[in-house]
C-alpha cells in the first residue's frame, strides 16, 4: 500500500507501507469495484505505469510514487485536495496481481470521522 497527499502544489513522494486498516480499505476497495467502470485511454501513461509495475519492470513504490506525482500535476486544480490511496492485491493465482487506485478527498473523510 501507497498513500499520497494530492492536491498540494508541492509534491513528496513517499515509501510503501505496510497496510493499517485493512477492513476499511477493503470496504472501500470493493465499493470501488461496484461502481462505474473506467476504461483506459489508447494512450495512457497511467495504463502504462501500471503495466510497467505488473511486469515488474519497476517495482510498486516507484511505480505508485510516479503515478501519484503524474495525478498531482494534472489534477492540482480540478480535484479537492485528498489521498491517492493504491494497492498490489494478491489472487489465488500468484502470476496474477489486481491494482486499485482510491482517490480520497480530506473532506469526505472527515465527513465520516465525524458520524
Amino acid at each position: 500500500m501507497i498513500l499520497h497527499v494530492v492536491g498540494s502544489k508541492e509534491f513528496h513522494a513517499v515509501p510503501e507501507r505496510e497496510l493499517e486498516e485493512e477492513s476499511f480499505f477493503i470496504g472501500k476497495i470493493l465499493d470501488m469495484a461496484a461502481s462505474l467502470v473506467f476504461r483506459f485511454k489508447s494512450v495512457s501513461t497511467t495504463s502504462n505505469q501500471i503495466e510497467a509495475i505488473a511486469n515488474r519492470a519497476v517495482t510498486f513504490e516507484y511505480g505508485a510514487q510516479k503515478l501519484a506525482l503524474s495525478f498531482n500535476s494534472q489534477h492540482m486544480f480540478t480535484s479537492a485536495d485528498g489521498v491517492l490511496c493504491m494497492f498490489e492485491l494478491a489472487v489465488d493465482d500468484p502470476h496474477i496481481k489486481i491494482y486499485s487506485l482510491i482517490k480520497y478527498d480530506y473532506n469526505l473523510a472527515l465527513e465520516q470521522r465525524l458520524r
